[in-house]
């Protein structure tokens, strides 16, 4: 098999010039076209004006003319050889032989690649138009920092990257500033009110608030264990400074999983759903007349409290209170007063605590007031000469005046009992012998 054959199986032609673009001298192989032959090929400007596609001549024999002056040493051409209504694409790469002083053209047939290479671009304007529409919030993001830093601390042996990450917060920053943003969504820029990208990106720094560092670490934790989608809520403002609760889901594109280059996330915002856990949460912990903390709260806030080491060298104080003539005011006057009653006597109690007291509506007429970091002789006289300045007193509710009284018993810990619940029964049993033994115009405790 000759060399020139060898290029006929291929589909393929070899041009050797005496000058190019002008001049050919030897061609091997060829096209299996049926308008074309091997001596066509051999073309000056004058075939070749025949040959090319006619909206290509100018320009390509143009740029062919530009690099033989220019001495040029390589140069790839692509153009369209026949007529409409389908032409062929060629791939035309030349280069100057130094010693043979010549130039060399390989010619291909890239017309099946230039259709897919078509199909291709449409498609990628099909999902970028998806990208851009969707009703959802779209980031493209490149992750290649983290996933460098996470690779780079295990090369070190480090074997328990949650105590490393919590010692380095630094680096943690580091890679950190180093994640970039490459595209947005338009519904990006609806939700954080801006009116294009640019404005977005010029922004994006303040858009989210400042750097956080827990977000960041759960983040390379994720990578570190080989995870490629992650989840995370957090709390971000658009351009008004409006804050924005948003919930980001993360995931790696397929095929860079190994660099993390490509991550495409999906942002939402949860501002409502926030809102409603708020009152929600709001709502299970208060009560719902007084606006004071209800006995769930007191449980769970106590049992936090007792459970932190740093308190068990402070002192603290237990107050529990019921209303002695409650249940008459409500049977004289009707349910109405003795709600206004209740209100009226829990905002009273609140404008005495301090930073850091506790006072809840324990039940229908009863209330627990919990001081903190008691002085106990100061402090308690305190407690009494206020408590005293309320029992007995008037309070007017509309147009009417209505006495009340109350009881009041005291445990103090770490004296009385080394647990809330036991404090609370302790101070609740002498609320009640307080009730029984005091005179009906002092609240004795």
């Amino acid at each position: 098999m000759d060399f020139g054959s060898c290029f006929d199986k291929v589909g393929a032609v070899l041009i050797v010039w005496k000058r190019f673009p002008e001049v050919p001298a030897l061609v091997f192989g060829g096209f299996e076209w049926p308008d074309f032959s091997k001596e066509e090929l051999l073309f000056g400007k004058q075939n070749f004006q025949k040959l090319v596609y006619p909206a290509d001549v100018e320009e390509v024999w143009q740029e062919r003319v530009n690099f033989s002056r220019s001495g040029g040493q390589r140069a790839v051409f692509r153009y369209r050889l026949g007529k409409d209504p389908v032409p062929r694409w060629i791939e035309e790469e030349v280069v100057y032989l130094e010693e043979e002083r010549c130039y060399l053209s390989f010619m291909v047939d890239v017309t099946c690649w230039k259709k897919r290479e078509a199909e291709l671009l449409e498609q990628l304007e099909f999902y970028y138009h998806l990208f851009e529409q969707a009703p959802i919030s779209l980031w493209e993001e490149d992750f290649s920092a983290l996933k460098e830093y996470v690779d780079r601390v295990k090369e070190q042996g480090i074997t328990d990257f949650d105590s490393y990450l919590d010692a380095h917060p630094e680096e943690v920053a580091s890679a950190a500033s180093r994640v970039r943003v490459v595209n947005v969504n338009l519904k990006t820029l609806e939700i954080y009110g801006a009116d294009s990208k640019k404005q977005f990106f010029e922004s994006l720094g303040r858009l989210t608030y400042p750097y956080s560092f827990q977000k960041f670490k759960a983040y390379l934790l994720a990578i570190a264990q080989g995870r490629f989608s992650f989840e995370w809520e957090e709390l971000h403002q658009d351009l008004r400074g409006q804050p924005i609760w948003v919930r980001f889901a993360w995931q790696v594109v397929p095929g860079h999983e190994h660099d993390f280059s490509r991550v495409i996330g999906i942002l939402e915002d949860i501002s409502q759903r926030k809102v409603l856990e708020a009152e929600m949460f709001y709502r299970a912990e208060h009560d719902s007349l007084t606006g004071l903390l209800n006995r769930n709260a007191l449980f769970e806030r106590m049992e936090k409290l007792f459970a932190d080491r740093r308190f068990r060298n402070r002192k603290l104080a237990v107050f529990f209170i019921d209303l002695d003539n409650f249940k008459a005011i409500n049977d004289f006057f009707g349910h109405q007063v003795g709600d206004e009653i209740l209100k009226a006597f829990a905002k009273k109690l609140q404008r005495f605590l301090r930073t850091g007291d506790l006072l809840v509506r324990f039940g229908g007429d009863e209330f627990v007031l919990v001081l903190k970091d008691m002085r106990y002789i100061e402090d308690m006289n305190r407690v009494k000469t206020f408590l005293e300045s309320l029992c007995g007193k008037f309070w007017q509710v509309g147009d009417r005046q209505v006495r009340l009284f109350f009881s009041v018993g005291v445990a103090l810990y770490p004296e009385d009992a080394a647990d809330f619940e036991e404090l609370l029964k302790i101070a609740d049993f002498r609320m009640y012998e307080n009730k029984r033994q005091k005179n009906p115009r002092t609240p004795l405790f």
